[in-house]
């Protein structure tokens, strides 16, 4: 389970923090095994991007955050074994 988030942060002897950090948590915490969600920003990044397939999702309420569209980012298939 990943989530990733794009945006500012703040680093303060060598911990995050901010709405970004918050957000790939929430992000995180609504992963299903195996899944990588990406925020709406990251995910408008991605997309059309050669190696990675992103799909968005309906917006989600996140705690403390609202409701927020996530991204999942899945690697191209290629068909190489």
């Amino acid at each position: 389970r990943i989530g990733m988030a794009w945006g500012p942060v703040v680093a303060i002897e060598g911990d995050l923090f901010g709405d970004t950090v918050n957000r790939a948590s929430r992000l995180t915490d609504i992963c299903h095994p195996g899944t990588v969600l990406v925020d709406d920003p990251l995910g408008r990044a991605f997309d059309g991007e050669e190696n990675v397939v992103v799909r968005p999702l309906r917006p989600r309420k996140l705690k403390g955050l609202g409701y927020v569209r996530a991204w999942v980012l899945r690697p191209v298939d290629t068909g190489e074994d």
